[in-house]
């Protein structure tokens, strides 16, 4: 399965991604993650409904899910309306540090959340994104 990142590389976002394109993108994850692994048993494997991947040859299906503690996603979801700056800032940065989360300045203008402390290592690796 060949993933072609050049469509994507400079697009820019201007909205959270749709909880629908994320489940979409999870199962094809998923999809490409026992492609490259198991190449022989999983070729005939491709997306579905119910479940969601599925081998109808050898009647295999999976079912992709994703556990998330609702404190990440709940954060996630402040942080991406605060991104977009939709309704009240202080409203979703209050929110976002109910959750446990705080705020890490990564350059002028730009910020990330995280719940620690972020090693040296890692701030470099944010401020040349």
């Amino acid at each position: 399965m060949k993933i072609d990142t050049d469509q994507i590389k400079n697009k820019k976002f201007t909205a959270p991604i749709k909880s629908e394109l994320q489940k979409h993108s999870q199962e094809y994850r998923v999809l490409a993650t026992l492609r490259y692994l198991f190449p022989n048993r999983f070729e005939n494997m491709v997306t579905g409904e119910a479940p969601d991947l599925q081998d109808k040859k050898n009647s295999i299906g999976i079912e992709a899910t994703s556990a998330v503690e609702w404190r990440d996603m709940r954060a996630s979801r402040e942080f991406a309306n605060l991104q977009q700056k939709n309704g009240n800032n202080e409203k979703h940065k209050r929110a976002i540090i109910s959750t446990g989360y705080s705020f890490l300045t990564i350059k002028e203008g730009k910020f990330a959340i995280c719940t620690s402390g972020t090693s040296d290592g890692e701030k470099v690796f944010f401020k040349k994104a």
